[in-house]
């Protein structure tokens, strides 16, 4: 997705930017904070 605002979507006004800058935002975020206390990898590999 960092690949895909800039590049794929280039020269499109930030509207149609839009749909794609959450995508982005939420696996930063998910990249960051991990998985968590009650994810199924924590049970899985326990």
């Amino acid at each position: 997705m960092s690949v895909a605002a800039p590049v794929a979507r280039g020269g499109d006004p930030l509207a149609a930017k839009e749909t794609v800058l959450p995508y982005l935002v939420a696996y930063v975020t998910a990249l960051f904070t991990g998985p968590g206390k009650y994810s199924v990898d924590r049970y899985i590999w326990k």
